[in-house]
């Protein structure tokens, strides 16, 4: 495929960056298969030896999953990899050499870290452990999902700056407020058992109250303090890979540098509901609308989402 696109000169400029990033890749495969208990299973597989791999330190290594424990029940997405940053940052650096365009986005990245007196590198790459995770929760009774993102950090005397960084802008865009107005919002701090401390950036005509975790194992970012509350305090028993979702796959994170986990059935339902009760909404305030679209006529339930399971990507 790389050599067709090489021979189109309009492709042939990115053929050796991509041939870096996906030369790897020795095969690919995509099968089906029918279980014992009824369901059916798409895979899709792609083998990239590791010894042809780049060198990207520990992004390969068996990832701890650290975070799994804030996981459970109404969980819908979750994923999880090893990100080994320097190196990666590094191997980006590389990639793009022969990109100008690319490169610049690299060099804005770090030229904008500089403005707030950081050192990419001191403060950020080399502070950070090597995982990284995304989690959404998405409860029955909820028009929203509750999301929580998280960085394992290695070093917090380093990466504190950063946490610090942060909320100094937050507070400084907040305070640039148009004379005679309340500011937007103000930081409010909150001690977890556990040495965990929780920072609030509290907007009173907001439903929203973005919230970092600026002590503890691990960074993490939520939308709301009641949603960080809750997610942290989530019983590690009861996480992704005890729920029958994924138990029914038969497999095993032993091993993996990356776990992506999706389920499905929740996840298309939270989302239509959410989508319904909008529209209902707005036919409600917007005539013209409920004109042109007949809220009532959508169905009560979205029957896809009952046939279809969980998705599950892994990297070993």
């Amino acid at each position: 495929i790389l050599d067709q696109m090489a021979s189109d000169p309009a492709l042939a400029e990115d053929v050796p960056m991509l041939r870096e990033a996906y030369g790897p890749v020795t095969a690919f495969g995509a099968g089906m298969r029918f279980t014992d208990n009824g369901n059916i299973e798409d895979v899709w597989i792609s083998l990239m030896p590791l010894k042809d791999r780049p060198d990207l330190g520990d992004t390969f290594t068996p990832c701890e999953y650290n975070t799994l424990k804030y996981t459970g029940p109404e969980t819908v997405v979750y994923f999880a990899q090893n990100i080994d940053w320097k190196c990666y940052w590094d191997y980006l650096v590389k990639l793009y050499s022969n990109s100008p365009e690319l490169i610049q986005g690299l060099n804005l990245v770090e030229s904008s870290v500089k403005v707030f007196g950081l050192d990419l590198h001191k403060n950020i790459l080399d502070a950070l452990g090597p995982e990284f995770s995304f989690q959404m929760d998405w409860k029955a009774d909820s028009n929203a999902p509750e999301i929580g993102i998280y960085l394992q950090v290695d070093d917090w005397a380093a990466f504190g700056p950063t946490v610090d960084a942060l909320m100094a802008y937050a507070a400084q865009q907040s305070s640039d407020a148009p004379d005679g107005t309340e500011p937007m919002g103000i930081w409010s701090a909150e001690e977890l058992p556990g040495g965990v401390e929780l920072q609030t950036f509290v907007m009173p005509s907001n439903a929203l109250s973005p919230t970092l975790i600026s002590k503890g194992p691990l960074f993490g970012v939520f939308l709301t303090r009641d949603s960080a509350k809750r997610i942290l305090a989530s019983d590690p028993s009861d996480d992704v890979t005890t729920q029958p979702a994924f138990t029914s796959l038969g497999t095993s994170l032993d091993g993996t540098s990356s776990f992506t986990y999706v389920e499905m059935t929740n996840l298309l339902t939270r989302s239509y509901e959410a989508v319904k009760s909008l529209a209902e909404m707005a036919s409600m305030f917007a005539p013209q609308m409920a004109q042109q679209f007949d809220v009532s006529q959508m169905p009560e339930n979205l029957a896809v989402a009952d046939v279809l399971g969980s998705t599950m990507v892994q990297e070993p």
